[in-house]
């Protein structure tokens, strides 16, 4: 495995240039409660992430409208490998199948790891907020191909693709993988899995919600403010110059109610952890996110 495909966590919440500018492709805002300044905001995005392989995509909670994008639609469409993003459908399927419950612990075998951290024994929420990578494998190998396969179908997942390795078939080309997904599909992905538009068990679904939560902020302004994210790193060529890094999931606030996805591209790429956090300052410069 790529130390590549690491990525750390958060800590747990208490229950997550005028040439570049020709490649900006934002919506129009569409009506409704939504107050997005798509100036504004690609202003913040083009500072604090952007980039000519940089995509963001918000979208309608209710309709699935996009009514903001960020990057050129050839970028937000393109096939990239969702890395650890698909922690959450892994997940859902898991739970779903009654290969794990929320309960269920997976022993480290003893092996030595490329983090500290995942030398230990572990249940689902300690894998995923630390980010053991050993554990998602064990998951999608006792799952299996065939259940994995319908449950991308189900879940119109992307390229739907489960074939490749068991254990690293979503981790880019470098480790095998062909499973792909565009920008565009993973912010539709994440808005079907909070509308519960995906089939799943609504108590599953409640389940890795929580989980995935990174921040809650009250705001005199926006009110309430909260952010979930599922982020990710891994290579998507085979020789590993070039990676992806990813944040996806939901901010909802005051005024607005939206999916996310955000993906950058490039030899350097950043961790999603770090994608998480640009995208939390880029939106807080356009005061859709609180300050501070």
């Amino acid at each position: 495995m790529s130390i590549m495909a690491m990525r750390p966590r958060r800590p747990w919440p208490s229950f997550a240039g005028a040439g570049l500018a020709l490649l900006l492709a934002s919506c129009s805002l569409l009506p409704g409660k939504h107050k997005i300044d798509s100036d504004k905001l690609d202003a913040a995005v083009n500072t604090r992430l952007g980039g000519a392989s940089t995509c963001v995509v918000l979208m309608d909670m209710k309709s699935g409208a996009v009514v903001y994008q960020y990057g050129a639609d050839d970028i937000c469409m393109g096939k990239l490998p969702p890395c650890d993003t698909f922690d959450v459908p892994a997940a859902l399927i898991g739970l779903d199948a009654g290969v794990i419950t929320p309960q269920s612990v997976y022993k480290w075998d003893g092996s030595p790891q490329p983090v500290a951290a995942w030398q230990t024994d572990a249940d689902m929420a300690k894998a995923y907020h630390d980010g053991i990578r050993w554990w998602w494998e064990d998951l999608t190998q006792a799952i299996g191909h065939d259940r994995i396969a319908d449950g991308l179908k189900r879940f119109d997942y992307g390229d739907k693709q489960a074939d490749g390795p068991e254990r690293s078939f979503w981790e880019g080309p470098k480790n095998g993988g062909i499973l792909g997904i565009s920008t565009r599909q993973q912010a539709a992905f994440f808005r079907r899995f909070y509308a519960g538009g995906l089939g799943a068990n609504p108590a599953t679904t409640s389940l890795i919600s929580g989980m995935l939560v990174d921040e809650v902020r009250d705001d005199s302004r926006l009110g309430k403010a909260t952010i979930t994210s599922a982020p990710g790193l891994c290579s998507v060529d085979p020789a590993g110059a070039r990676a992806v890094g990813w944040s996806a999931g939901r901010l909802t606030t005051r005024d607005n109610d939206l999916a996310f996805a955000v993906s950058v591209v490039g030899e350097n790429a950043p961790p999603g952890i770090e994608v998480q956090q640009k995208f939390k300052d880029a939106l807080a410069d356009a005061g859709v996110w609180p300050p501070g």
